[in-house]
């Protein structure tokens, strides 16, 4: 039976390991969770109790996520609902969605993108509750919570979270403490009472927050406010940043030649020291067959009798480095040594390679 004290989520999943993996998150962060694997039983946990979120899967055993997203939200209280697939296509997300799910992500998920969407469910589901549960919502959620007066923006009441919170060190006595820019406080308020509710980011210190919020039903004058650390996401954003830009450095100013090749051997980059040995330039190699911009082929170098570095890659899923001959823009032959290394997305698969093109040929003639 779900605690009326912290938020019950129930995860259906008919993958084992995976639905067992969602709970022990949940629980480490704080909520009680537990799983089921089939809609059947999924629906029968729901008659039993009520739960604030449900994390699905779009392909059980014995129904549909759709389906049963569908009969989810037709209960009373409905829970809030996460769809997290395998099967993350565009289409399937904007069927979800469409049908009242909260968000969608795909296997495996970022944990603190999960987590994160998590808190902005829960946040939504205490938004949307009555008005005799909302004091006692607002008091044992572990999200800084707060109400304020639509007109003025003072804030009526809060929550120790706020108050423990780093946004909430310092004495809050309206909306204006935390949007402290005119415009950006001005453009809050004016989403309040056009849309009913509003989100802005906002910064306090080294971390940022996004503040949601919503005016109250049944209610012209009051707002309740959700403040959501989301410190870890922009941290990560920044982190990639910079490894983009190292990583583009690197690129741009090597003097060897790099390509980034993908599964079906197209040059998807080449940087300037690649194109300058061939007399060519980006524009005219990217999109390309690696083949027929190297060895002016129609086909990969293995059907030739070479010994090819991509198809070595997608064999072993390491590195391979082989030695080859090429001609240069003069039409001068040159060895080469290539090293193909694989790049891999979040689930591991292998999806495109970087490819580094070492000059020997001095070496050699010596």
């Amino acid at each position: 039976m779900p605690s009326a004290e912290r938020p019950h989520v129930l995860v259906v999943d008919d993958e084992p390991s995976f639905a067992a993996t969602m709970v022990d998150v949940l629980r480490a962060r704080g909520y009680e969770a537990e799983s089921v694997g089939t809609g059947r039983e999924a629906e029968a946990a729901l008659d039993r109790g009520r739960y604030d979120l449900a994390l699905i899967d779009l392909k059980l055993p014995d129904t549909t996520g759709i389906e049963l997203l569908a009969r989810i939200r037709r209960s009373s209280p409905a829970p809030e609902v996460i769809v997290v697939t395998g099967n993350g296509t565009v289409e399937n997300a904007v069927r979800a969605l469409d049908r009242g799910a909260f968000g969608f992500l795909e296997k495996p998920p970022n944990v603190e993108r999960l987590l994160l969407l998590v808190e902005r469910a829960l946040s939504r589901r205490a938004l949307a509750d009555s008005s005799g549960l909302l004091n006692r919502g607002i008091q044992q959620s572990r999200l800084p919570v707060f109400t304020f007066d639509l007109d003025s923006g003072a804030i009526t009441s809060f929550n120790r979270a706020l108050a423990d919170a780093p946004a909430g060190a310092r004495r809050l006595a309206g909306l204006a403490d935390l949007l402290s820019d005119h415009d950006s406080l001005a453009d809050h308020l004016a989403q309040l009472r056009t849309a009913g509710h509003a989100t802005t980011e906002v910064a306090a210190g080294a971390r940022w927050f996004q503040l949601h919020s919503q005016v109250l039903p049944g209610s012209a004058q009051t707002a309740l406010a959700v403040l959501v650390d989301i410190t870890p996401v922009r941290q990560r954003e920044h982190e990639n940043a910079c490894s983009a830009q190292y990583f583009e450095a690197i690129f741009t100013n090597l003097a060897a030649g790099v390509l980034i090749i993908d599964a079906d051997y197209s040059i998807a980059r080449a940087n300037a020291s690649f194109c300058h040995s061939l007399g060519l330039t980006p524009s005219s190699v990217e999109g390309r067959k690696c083949h027929d911009v190297i060895h002016r082929r129609a086909t990969p170098c293995f059907n030739h009798g070479e010994v090819c570095p991509i198809k070595n890659c997608l064999a072993t899923g390491t590195s391979s480095r082989v030695a080859h001959r090429h001609c240069n823009a003069a039409g001068q032959e040159q060895f080469i040594e290539v090293t193909a290394a694989p790049l891999r997305d979040q689930s591991g698969a292998v999806t495109s390679f970087v490819s580094i093109f070492a000059d020997f040929t001095e070496i050699k003639t010596a």
